[in-house]
């Protein structure tokens, strides 16, 4: 059976898999990343493609974090990985490996994870929305990412929600979604109101018990997620909307309301609103190895 190499780059861990064309991980291995530039990136990349390939591997998939220039095989912008904006990841591992390299953003790799195998497996138009440390996503047209002239298609963390915000976090436009509702900024805001809390799931558990301040935000959470969403729909009319990330574990405490939202901010006929919860544990190196694989599957 064929089968490709999934590999996901963060800031903390670096996963490369073995997949096979029915998306099932057969081989996977884990360490940490790092902040000593490119090339020390390259040559862990190239020991771990070395122990997970095998003779029926026909290509690899690297998901990295930030917007991805395909001609050129660098990603454009590093926010997390030290030095590597602009370097051409692709024809060095390409050289080192002897198989065809693909680099993917990695919201996209889970957003193609989620539309081959996962929760929007039966659909022609999937977009993917992770809501995490930051908001990103991916659109699926038949199993290909539409990446954009750019690089930048389906990244909404930067759509501004709240223009009179006067500050840019993070590469981001003032007000950007990401910079107001994402997990960091949720646990950020939440603190500048003086509620003691470690992660965003503590906002939603606070905001259950009754704590105003934290309902509050909550609700505006929903909100503005909603309004987000809707737009998407408005733009793109998917078949069904998937939600991953680690905000996601707390979705009994916003996913109805938000579902609720989008519907009375959409046209009657796109009603109601088909929001699916992600299905894949591994989407990133599942996602990254789709690239190869999702014709298959």
């Amino acid at each position: 059976m064929k089968n490709a190499i999934g590999i996901d780059v963060g800031g903390t861990n670096i996963r490369a898999a073995r997949v096979n064309e029915k998306g099932t991980i057969e081989l996977i291995q884990t360490c940490a990343s790092t902040d000593q530039g490119p090339e020390k990136l390259v040559e862990i990349l190239t020991e771990m493609i070395d122990t997970v390939k095998d003779g029926e591997t026909i290509g690899i998939g690297l998901a990295m974090p930030g917007p991805v220039d395909e001609t050129k095989g660098c990603i454009t912008l590093s926010s997390n990985l030290k030095g590597c904006a602009n370097y051409p990841f692709v024809d060095v591992l390409q050289y080192k490996t002897h198989l065809p390299v693909s680099l993917i953003n990695d919201a996209n790799a889970a957003a193609l994870a989620e539309a081959c195998v996962g929760a929007g497996n039966d659909c022609d138009i999937v977009y993917y929305m992770t809501l995490s440390t930051g908001i990103g996503g991916g659109l699926v047209i038949n199993r290909k990412v539409y990446n954009g002239i750019h690089g930048y298609a389906g990244e909404v963390g930067n759509i501004v929600i709240d223009p009179a915000y006067p500050d840019a976090i993070n590469n981001l436009a003032p007000g950007a979604m990401e910079s107001h509702e994402s997990g960091t900024a949720l646990v950020r805001r939440a603190k500048e109101c003086g509620l003691d809390v470690m992660h965003a799931g503590h906002v939603f558990e606070l905001a259950d018990h009754g704590n105003e301040k934290a309902k509050g935000m909550v609700v505006e959470f929903q909100h503005r997620l909603a309004r987000l969403i809707a737009t998407i729909i408005m733009i793109t009319d998917p078949a069904c909307i998937v939600l991953g990330g680690g905000m996601m574990q707390s979705s009994s405490y916003f996913l109805d309301e938000v579902r609720s939202y989008c519907d009375a901010l959409i046209q009657p006929t796109l009603r109601p609103v088909d929001i699916r919860c992600a299905q894949c544990e591994q989407s990133g190196v599942i996602g990254a190895a789709m690239v190869y694989l999702g014709e298959l599957v």
